[in-house]
């Protein structure tokens, strides 16, 4: 067990809190109003089976042409649960991690110049020694374009991306999004990479809101340095691993942790439980992989629940448990679904004594 990374007090839950409380202080002395989270769980939003985003727990505000003349702001944890597509895909590096925190605000249409100048202003703060921001944008969206012109120390790069790029989607009928992305460099080696968007949200052509929305751990991936955004969470981890492998590990002890924190179980009776299944057969697979017996595992869970995660989720002793009972469903042949098929085969190459 490596254990090289446990005194780096800029990584983990301190440096993911501190980047909430800069985000909801910025906006907050701006005259937004603080709209608390939700849990990833809850039925705020009927087409996600978790909360992908702030906007899940915005809409109503759009909806209903609520939105305050001061605007809103919060940070809400998010699930990004595309990746269970490659979860089993033992040599895909995932892009993003699949729990993350959006750093959300909302405004009237008309206040689109003031939440560009806003959040522009944000991510200088964050990242003072940033000379040049770059804004990928499309050449149509003329007002978006305007919106950037005033802006110090921004270069805009045009149509360097296909069409639906530039596009956005919130699950909701009828409402669709143009958007402009803003990419920073790392401090490490100055590579440009995309940390959020800024949307206009219509209906009809109608601008009916505007949208700031960024990762948290993608722009700490930026500030820190980082290779990877699951390094933000600052994991213990073994530098022998494949990259591959133990991104993977870590994105499914986070995952789990969290969803059991909320009291998610790996079932097959809805789709939130089923989700939670699939992240709990992923880190029984990727610790045989990783060659991490079960006292290794939970010394690292438990060093996750109390200095990585930016929540507390209380719930080492469940996720324990709910892998050494697929493990055991393993051993027993127990095979239900072709998830299982292919986690049994992958699981026959490898080996661990877990004495």
């Amino acid at each position: 067990m490596d254990t090289q990374n446990l005194n780096k007090p800029e990584l983990g839950r301190l440096a993911v809190e501190e980047l909430h409380s800069s985000f909801l202080n910025h906006f907050a002395d701006r005259g937004y109003t603080i709209k608390q989270s939700v849990e990833l769980s809850a039925p705020v939003d009927k087409s996600v089976r978790f909360i992908g985003s702030h906007i899940s727990v915005l809409k109503p505000y759009i909806l209903l042409n609520t939105i305050p003349e001061s605007g809103i702001c919060m940070v809400q944890n998010s699930l990004r649960t595309r990746n269970v597509s490659k979860l089993f895909d033992t040599g895909s590096d995932p892009a993003y991690g699949s729990f993350f925190s959006s750093l959300g605000a909302l405004v009237r249409p008309d206040k689109l110049y003031d939440l560009c100048d806003s959040s522009l202003q944000f991510i200088r703060e964050t990242l003072p020694d940033v000379d040049e921001i770059r804004i990928r944008i499309n050449s149509k969206d003329t007002d978006l374009i305007e919106a950037c012109n005033d802006l110090p120390r921004v270069r805009l790069v045009y149509d360097e991306m296909p069409e639906t790029y530039y596009e956005h989607t919130i699950g909701t009928k009828d409402i669709t999004g143009r958007n402009f992305n803003i990419s920073v460099p790392s401090v490490a080696n100055g590579s440009y990479e995309d940390i959020g968007n800024i949307i206009v949200l219509e209906k009809d052509a109608q601008p009916l809101a505007v949208e700031l929305a960024v990762g948290d751990i993608t722009l700490l991936k930026q500030l820190k340095g980082l290779d990877h955004v699951l390094d933000t969470y600052d994991l213990v981890m073994s530098d022998s691993l494949d990259l591959p492998v133990k991104h993977k590990l870590s994105d499914a002890i986070i995952v789990c942790l969290v969803l059991a924190g909320e009291g998610i179980i790996p079932s097959a009776r809805k789709n939130q439980t089923r989700l939670m299944r699939s992240y709990v057969k992923a880190l029984a697979l990727y610790k045989t992989v990783a060659g991490i017996s079960y006292d290794e595992l939970e010394l690292v869970l438990q060093d996750a629940e109390v200095r990585c995660l930016p929540i507390s989720t209380q719930a080492v002793s469940k996720v324990m448990s709910y892998v050494i009972d697929y493990d055991n469903q393993c051993i027993s042949s127990k095979i239900s679904n072709e998830e299982d098929i292919v986690v049994e085969a992958l699981l026959k190459r490898y080996t661990i004594d877990e004495k």
